[in-house]
């Protein structure tokens, strides 16, 4: 199916956070966004992206795993941390990882993410983690 058309079921407004350290997938990551959300904001690290969290409303959060600083795994338990302290409705994570093992994928479901994308990543892989988050 054309994900032209996979997006146009997309909420309007998405509003999407993208935690990722490497240049290349931050840049693919906003080619791939940047056209169908209201709001692409990014973080080069845990820290950063936790930081920016508590300072805006996201609908999902692309996070990698390995980051400098603060992993996706912390800056996850941090966001759940925050959203149970605060009685928040919990944001979606997705994680984004070249780790793409049995093994790689439930660390990241048990840390709290709710999917996950493994790298490298394209448009279509992207538009159908959205999709199944039913947003």
């Amino acid at each position: 199916m054309d994900s032209k058309l996979l997006t146009d079921n997309f909420p309007a407004n998405l509003r999407v956070l993208v935690a990722e350290d490497n240049p290349t997938n931050l840049k693919v990551a906003n080619l791939i966004l940047r056209p169908f959300v209201s709001l692409f904001d990014s973080a080069v690290d845990g820290v950063e992206a936790v930081k920016k969290f508590k300072e805006n409303k996201y609908d999902i959060i692309f996070m990698d795993v390995q980051m400098p600083l603060m992993d996706g795994y912390e800056a996850t338990k941090c966001i759940r941390d925050y959203e149970t302290e605060n009685n928040l409705k919990p944001v979606k994570i997705v994680a984004m990882t070249a780790n793409a093992m049995q093994d790689d994928i439930e660390l990241c479901l048990n840390s709290g993410m709710d999917n996950y994308l493994s790298k490298p990543f394209k448009r279509d892989d992207m538009v159908r983690i959205i999709q199944s988050l039913n947003l």
